[in-house]
């Protein structure tokens, strides 16, 4: 009989093995990566364009322009489209992005080959009606009105122009104004030709047959695209500028505060990751235990590193009542200061390392989630050694280590505030 007094035994975990991609070039020289883990008859199709946010120079045009793709084809409506995947038990979703669009295809195996030629037909020949542009500018639109009355939602938008500025394609953001105003078919029809068709990638996740792979094949080899080289472009941070957005009847004060830091491409990445995550990156964070529940300030206090393709910044995010704002960024920099000084205890970071292991286990089980492991060091050029380098970090990182990060990155007086409330 099982004794449920005792604990069972644990280990550190200092290498894992799961299935990889493998990748091919179709004739027409497309990349497509294989994940090949499923033990069910299930498969995802991810088309990937780099078309986001990134390239746009009317804002919203990769936004409006990806979602129309479904949304009507030359040859099928809206409604007929949504019908045909339903009649199969298919879902197909669309994913604009800051620097990629997606579309990805869910489906039995058995139907790929009614699905698929679908699925280019929307890829291909898209319609842009302007019904449905309008019932999509006033869903976004309705969103947006919604959103900007929540403090949080103001908080971000600002905290991510003050980061990068407004001119920056990672500190743009749609607005009513630009929606109604900037926003229609023929911009939608000259992003489409000149832009959304770039350097297409096509990432299989499943249980794939040889069969599934000869179709994918025989239907994408017809696609026409154009490839694209993406350039950095320079952000306008100002260092320690704050920004109060006040408002009356706000019980609450949203706050964002920190500043650019180095992207998943860079070496000090990981060993970020986990001077963070003992910060404020779980439950059991410094911040939380300091200033949710030592103090009583707030019901949750977060900090994160967000690392996009070009570039990365790192904020910490929490709701707090107007009148203990100012004490909430003063514990902050305390916390800060404590990681400066002070070697992180064994302890501490023996319950960080296990929780960060155990999560990154626990995101591995299932072959779509193989796929988007795949995907996330992919477009940053990297390999699968940098999984490898992650636990080892992890099982290895030192308290010295630590502190000297927080000393070179973690720098109040070079964090920008954004408050709303």
């Amino acid at each position: 009989m099982l004794d449920r007094t005792c604990p069972p035994a644990s280990k550190s975990v200092k290498r894992f093995d799961f299935t990889e991609a493998s990748t091919f070039l179709t004739s027409n020289g497309i990349p497509v990566h294989v994940i090949n883990a499923g033990n069910h008859d299930i498969i995802r199709i991810e088309v990937v364009f780099k078309s986001g946010k990134w390239i746009e120079k009317i804002t919203g045009s990769s936004f409006f322009c990806s979602k129309l793709l479904s949304e009507g084809s030359k040859r099928k409506s809206s409604h007929e489209i949504s019908e045909f995947f339903d009649k199969y038990g298919a879902f197909f979703q669309v994913h604009p992005g800051m620097d990629y669009v997606s579309f990805s295809l869910y489906s039995l195996n058995r139907y790929l080959d009614s699905l698929l030629p679908v699925v280019y037909e929307i890829l291909t020949e898209p319609a842009f009606p302007e019904e449905e542009l309008e019932t999509q500018k006033n869903i976004k639109i309705q969103q947006l009105r919604v959103s900007e009355e929540k403090n949080s939602f103001v908080a971000s938008r600002n905290y991510k122009r003050l980061i990068f500025g407004v001119e920056h394609p990672y500190g743009t953001d749609l607005t009513i104004e630009g929606i109604k105003d900037d926003i229609n078919r023929g911009v939608l029809v000259d992003f489409y030709r000149d832009h959304l068709m770039s350097s297409p990638e096509i990432f299989i996740s499943g249980k794939i047959t040889n069969q599934d792979l000869d179709l994918i094949k025989s239907i994408f080899e017809r696609m026409d695209y154009h490839k694209r080289e993406i350039h950095k472009k320079e952000k306008d941070f100002q260092k320690g500028e704050h920004v109060t957005i006040s408002k009356e009847k706000s019980v609450q004060v949203s706050l964002r505060y920190g500043k650019p830091i180095v992207n998943k491409g860079h070496k000090d990445f990981i060993d970020l990751l986990i001077l963070n995550e003992i910060f404020g990156g779980y439950f059991g964070s410094r911040l939380m235990k300091s200033i949710r529940e030592e103090k009583g300030y707030t019901y949750g206090i977060y900090s994160s590193i967000i690392s996009m393709i070009h570039d990365a910044y790192f904020v910490i995010a929490s709701d707090v009542k107007k009148e203990f704002a100012e004490k909430v960024i003063e514990d902050i920099n305390n916390e800060i200061k404590e990681l400066q000084l002070k070697p992180v205890e064994d302890e501490e970071l023996d319950t960080v390392r296990n929780y960060m292991a155990g999560t990154f286990l626990s995101s591995l089980e299932t072959s779509f989630a193989l796929a988007d492991k795949f995907k996330s060091i992919h477009f940053y050029g990297l390999d699968y050694g940098y999984y490898d380098t992650y636990l080892d970090r992890i099982s290895n990182i030192t308290p010295h280590r630590l502190r000297d990060l927080a000393n070179q990155y973690f720098t109040p007086e070079n964090f920008s505030l954004v408050t709303v409330g």
